[in-house]
Order: C-alpha cells, then structure tokens, then sequence
C-alpha cells in the first residue's frame, strides 16, 4: 500500500476526501466535484504508473478509513454510494 500513497499527491488526495464527504452530504449538489476529483486521482494513477486494481483499493481503502472516523455522512444507503464512487473511478481510470 506504501507504493499506492508513493504514487498519489497530497493535493489529490485532499481533494478526494473534500469531494467524498461533500458528496455524502449532499449527492446532487457535488456531482461536479467528485467528477473532478475522481477524474484527476485516477489522472494522476495512470500517469503514476498505477493499476486500475491498486486504484480501486486506494479509492476503498480511503472510503472505509474516513468512514471509520466518521468523516462521512450517513446517507440514506452508504454502500450505494461507494459502488458509485468506485465505478466511477473505474470509468475514468479507463475513459480518460
């Protein structure tokens, strides 16, 4: 997992977590900023040099890490939202 962090920026990752709670808290609102953001980390793990595989467990990794900490709002089907989240970047680790 120490090479996958190695990989990703800071400022991506922020940006990514910012996107995340955002989204949690208001899905209709931030569709743009987790676009963005989702765009730009898988961007960046292409680039990097990272598998679409290690992109999607950096993506769960950081999904079950902030929800540990209860950093993300409950939404009315959490698992949904990941699923979402994780085709997302899936989608644009491949269609960029």
């Amino acid at each position: 997992m120490s090479y996958i962090l190695d990989v990703l920026t800071d400022d991506v990752t922020i940006k990514f977590r910012a996107a995340l709670r955002e989204h949690c808290a208001d899905a209709v609102g931030s569709r743009e900023k987790v676009r963005d953001a989702v765009n730009g980390a898988a961007a960046e793990a292409r680039t990097g040099g990272m598998s679409a595989e290690q992109f999607v467990i950096w993506v769960k990794a950081l999904w079950a890490e902030m929800m540990d900490e209860g950093r993300l709002a409950q939404s009315a089907d959490p698992g949904r939202t990941r699923d979402v989240i994780i085709s997302s970047a899936i989608k644009a680790y491949y269609v960029q």
